[in-house]
């Protein structure tokens, strides 16, 4: 697996980059990461040593369960129900269990619990069971001399209790999930023993629920029958005092209610029937007299007196008035007939009168009559009022004793109901529980966990394996960094050291056949740049055509391929190629400061150390950056960015040279990437000499101005004739070393061969592909 360091190491230099371009890392360590194909080439490296660690920890987890003791859990099930049984009246025990989950983790406990559990210990005689009373082993018998062993009153050793607490380190009690059903299983060396434990289990909780109601429904008529002798006897004395109250207090009662109020009641009713009969004998007297003084007609009279007599008068009057009317209209006044009639008439009303008279009288006595009972009936009454005034106060506190009375009472008659109901439910207890699901025979042992063991323990030696692996690896890897070091300690100059993909282009490579580009736009999309492999997590999942799985076998990556690598929002952490690209361009655009056109050559000892692969990534990471920068091609023996990039460019450097075109106009830009390269290269066939490249570089210098940096691909310094010309119109130097190729003599040499001045230099890059990578590893 690679292994990048995500930061440049600065040293220090006089005229060098600022220190502030990218901090050391803390304590003077690299921090490393590790991409996808990295990991898979050290696991594949390393694939012996992890397939004998993973072996030996399977091997010993094999060994566990060869001698290991089988065990086999059966389960019970018990459903605590919530509902009330109400079986006679209103139950006098505890109510249902309701929703209360603390009350379901009692059960939980109570199943567990010892009184249970020794139910089960003399029910199935696990006392003189060897599964359970086993010889103590020694750190058992530790524990007891300690006191450290299962808690429980008066466990001195003895059968019993020893096997109450195997038979409590064998059972499992659990809720399950949140329901109201509770599992209980029980583990033992026999499947047949373990179905009979578990059911044992559930059993003696019911039978312990049951006993408990019976025996708190016992206790709860004892106490209710001691409350009833109690409440008797206050009912009764209560009952004693009122009845003494009404003797001394003379106060009688008859029908519920006392005999002074019922008088009253009744003088109050004739009263009020005494002073209507008075009123009306009043009216009727004083009409009838109105009637003998005002003369009223007998019409009137006979309606007000309503009497027999004078209806046969009256109609005696009306006869012999209709006799005058008619002898008035044929006799004379004096004719003795008609004087006659008129006597009748006079006599008639005569005796009318004397009745009304006569009625009138009758009125009258009526009327003293009903006064004179009036009368007497309110006198009754007032002495009976003043006979009842004189005895409130005592009926007062007759009526606090007769609600103290009631009282009580009423509380002696719901106890009496309560005791009755509590006795007859003694021998109808039911338990709030019931099983169900019986436990059943087990068929596999549950312990060792054979499956589980085996996947656990390979993955566990699987993990050990790889964790060795990598910690070799890193191990290896801190000592290569440490050869870096030592290598660049004595040039007293500022260090750049990146740890990216190593990369170069095959100068023998022509240009592709199958491109289609315009003049002056060109596209690398399918260029193929073969060579040693360049591992990018993003390219391995495209899985190019001819794409290497391993470092020394032919890739097919293209410039648009780094331009991914480098920007790719899939990589989350970034990969550390990415990190170290964007860290070296970083530094190299801090030391900058504000200055435009800055010149930076890159350049190394050798051929295919990947300065041009180098180069074309800072100009990637600037373009990435929001910031122009100029790609410029000065390798005269190995031109591969222009080979790849401006091999159909109708301008070259001949045409500027001739005049025919200014320097700009042979720029040629990479819509994909964005790219823009100066290929300061002549076609081929085309010698220039010293005058020419001066011009050129004087030309490049100019052009430089409009950039912010410019990145120059000067290739390697034993075969770029042109370079040490090229020196003088720069401003950076920087030396691409691939790691563990070239040795502190050779980078010493190149730089002298070279003339670059201490003001110029400021570092080397330090190059680390996969292939010294697995050497290194």
């Amino acid at each position: 697996m690679q292994m990048f360091s995500q930061q440049a190491r600065v040293t220090t230099g006089t005229g060098q980059l600022p220190q502030t371009a990218c901090a050391p890392m803390r304590g003077g360590e690299t921090d490393q990461r590790l991409d996808i194909h990295g990991l898979y080439l050290i696991l594949r490296r390393r694939a012996p040593l992890i397939a004998v660690i993973t072996f030996v920890v399977v091997a010993i987890a094999i060994a566990y369960l060869m001698n290991a003791v089988r065990l086999y859990s059966s389960s019970a099930q018990i459903l605590i129900d919530p509902r009330q049984k109400v079986v006679v009246g209103s139950q006098v025990r505890a109510g249902g269990l309701g929703f209360d989950k603390a009350m379901i983790a009692s059960q939980v406990s109570i199943i567990s619990s010892d009184t249970v559990l020794r139910r089960v210990v003399k029910k199935l005689h696990l006392a003189s069971d060897p599964e359970f009373i086993g010889k103590p082993g020694l750190r058992d018998r530790v524990k007891l001399f300690l006191g450290l062993g299962k808690s429980g009153g008066g466990k001195s050793g003895n059968l019993e209790d020893r096997a109450l607490e195997v038979l409590y380190k064998k059972l499992s009690v659990k809720r399950a999930n949140m329901t109201y059903v509770i599992e209980v299983t029980v583990s033992s060396e026999v499947p047949e023993k373990a179905a009979r434990l578990a059911q044992a289990v559930a059993d003696a909780y019911l039978a312990d629920q049951s006993d408990a109601k019976i025996e708190t429904t016992r206790q709860t008529s004892q106490l209710l029958a001691e409350r009833l002798d109690e409440l008797r006897n206050r009912v009764r004395d209560v009952e004693t005092q009122i009845e003494k109250f009404k003797v001394k207090h003379n106060i009688v009662a008859a029908e519920g209610k006392l005999v002074n109020e019922q008088q009253l009641n009744r003088l109050n009713d004739q009263l009020i029937n005494a002073r209507s009969a008075t009123a009306q004998s009043l009216a009727r007297y004083n009409k009838i007299k109105s009637f003998l003084r005002s003369g009223v007609d007998l019409d009137s009279a006979y309606e007000a007196v309503n009497s027999p007599l004078i209806a046969r008068l009256r109609t005696q009057y009306a006869e012999i008035a209709r006799r005058q009317s008619n002898m008035k209209a044929s006799l004379g006044a004096a004719h003795p007939s008609l004087i006659s009639v008129n006597a009748q008439l006079r006599q008639t009303k005569k005796l009318i009168r004397e009745e009304l008279s006569r009625i009138a009288k009758t009125a009258q006595n009526e009327y003293e009559i009903a006064l004179a009972r009036e009368n007497s009936i309110l006198k009754s009454l007032e002495k009976s009022e003043a006979r009842a005034s004189l005895s409130n106060e005592a009926r007062i506190k007759l009526r606090e004793l007769q609600r103290e009375a009631t009282a009580r009472r009423a509380i002696f008659e719901s106890f009496l109901v309560r005791a009755r109901e509590t006795k007859e439910q003694e021998n109808l207890q039911t338990p709030d529980a019931r099983i169900i699901s019986a436990a059943a025979i087990p068929i596999s042992p549950s312990h060792p966990r054979k499956k589980l063991i085996l996947i656990m323990s390979f993955i566990a030696g699987l993990g050990l394996g790889i964790v060795v692996a990598l910690s070799v690896d890193l191990f290896s890897r801190k000592n290569t960094v440490a050869r870096q070091e030592r290598i660049a300690e004595p040039l007293a100059r500022q260090d750049l050291a990146v740890n990216m993909p190593y990369r170069t282009f095959a100068a023998e490579m022509g240009p592709d056949p199958a491109s289609d580009r315009a003049p002056q736009t060109v596209s690398s999309q399918n260029v193929p740049i073969p060579g040693p492999i360049a591992y990018i997590p993003h390219l391995e999942r495209r899985n190019a055509a001819g794409f290497p799985l391993e470092g020394g076998k032919t890739g097919s990556f293209t410039l648009h391929d780094f331009a991914i690598a480098l920007d790719d929002p899939g990589y989350l952490p970034p990969s550390a190629f990415s990190v170290a690209v964007h860290t070296l361009f970083k530094t190299l655009q801090n030391s900058t400061g504000e200055r435009h056109g800055r010149k930076i050559l890159l350049c190394a000892p050798g051929a295919g150390e990947g300065v041009s692969t180098l180069s074309a990534c800072l100009s990637m990471a600037a373009t990435l950056s929001d910031n122009r920068a100029l790609l410029v091609d000065s390798d005269m023996s190995r031109p591969e960015l222009s080979n790849r990039m401006a091999a159909h460019s109708r301008l070259s450097v001949a045409d500027v040279l001739s005049g025919y075109a200014a320097m700009e106009q042979i720029v040629v830009r990479d819509e994909q990437t964005g790219i823009e390269l100066l290929p300061l290269v002549p076609p081929r066939g085309y010698e220039t000499g010293f005058a020419a490249r001066n011009l050129l570089h004087q030309r490049m210098s100019e052009l430089a101005r409009k950039y912010p940096m410019v990145f120059i691909d000067g290739g390697s310094v034993a075969e770029n004739a042109g370079l040490h010309d090229l020196v003088d119109h720069v401003d950076d130097v920087l030396m691409v070393v691939r790691e563990g190729v070239h040795n502190r003599a050779g980078i010493a040499h190149a730089l002298n061969t070279l003339g670059v001045g201490v003001d110029k230099f400021r570092g080397i890059v330090s190059i680390m592909g996969a292939q010294y990578m697995s050497r290194a590893g």
